[in-house]
């Protein structure tokens, strides 16, 4: 079950909440969550979700590279990924960011190699 996402959990985002937000969509897109940043006009396409094949494509124009980072608790509260073992934001920001550091431990060694 996901987690109830209230107004809580966009309290203290850094900078903007989103960016690149769609301007239209394909008729197979849901679009279950607008939201604005105030005195902004409030696009529709927040979240675009679409059925594809056995599973989802969802589309979000959230600044989640910006809240993860930061530490904002709603953004890791906010389960929009259903990978396996990455039920949360929290589990793909740190398997984002282990990868992350896995290229860089190989280009260094890669480098070191062959230099």
């Amino acid at each position: 079950m996901p987690n109830k996402i209230t107004a809580a959990d966009f309290a203290g985002w850094v900078q903007e909440r989103g960016a690149y937000f769609a301007s239209r969509w394909d008729d197979r897109y849901a679009a279950p969550l607008a939201m604005s940043d105030p005195g902004e006009t409030q696009p529709n396409s927040s979240l675009l979700i679409a059925k594809d094949g056995n599973g989802y494509y969802v589309y979000t124009s959230l600044a989640f590279f910006r809240q993860l980072p930061a530490g904002v608790p709603g953004a890791y509260r906010d389960e929009l990924t259903s990978l396996p073992g990455l039920r949360t934001w929290r589990r793909v920001y740190l398997f984002v960011f282990g990868c992350f550091i896995l290229w860089v431990v190989l280009l260094l060694a890669l480098t070191v190699h062959y230099s």
